[in-house]
């Protein structure tokens, strides 16, 4: 009896693994496409407002970015200083995270005009990762559940 509750646990506890590294997945796109939405207000704040960064990242909502706490850090250390702080959870490739590092560097420091096509520029990097993303991601749900029910039933199967 209890070692058929204990295999039941193994399977269940494997596939609800596969199910949150989807999750995971999911919640780092959903954070990568909250960032291209603030470089984007960012672009239209500087270019019909000239508002001060510090007032662009006050009014700006984005639930994603404000759960995981990015948008605190950003208000309180600026963007650049809150993505390095926080990197790890747009799940960036490296070409990607250098160019989006590059960005940030030069925000705020360059010329209204070259300000704005350096938005454009990261804008159409980061929506073509999002697109990649939003094409994946039910392939990615289905991958991941399947592995964790295939391997807590592989597990059983060596248990038994």
């Amino acid at each position: 009896m209890l070692k058929g509750i204990g295999l039941l646990f193994v399977f269940f506890a494997t596939s609800y693994l596969g199910y949150m590294i989807y999750m995971s997945d999911k919640r780092a796109s959903e954070r990568r496409e909250g960032l291209c939405e603030l470089v984007k207000y960012i672009k239209q704040r500087a270019e019909f407002f000239g508002e001060p960064l510090i007032t662009i990242y006050s009014t700006f909502k984005n639930p994603s970015l404000e759960e995981c706490g990015f948008m605190k850090d950003t208000i309180s250390e600026g963007l650049e200083a809150a993505y390095i702080k926080n990197k790890g959870i747009f799940l960036f490739d490296d070409f990607v995270d250098m160019a989006v590092c590059s960005f940030l560097k030069t925000l705020g420091r360059l010329p209204l005009e070259e300000q704005l096509s350096s938005c454009e520029f990261i804008i159409s990097k980061l929506e073509g990762v999002n697109a990649v993303t939003r094409e994946k991601l039910p392939i990615k749900k289905k991958l991941w559940c399947s592995v964790g029910v295939l391997s807590g039933a592989a597990i059983v199967i060596l248990i038994l």
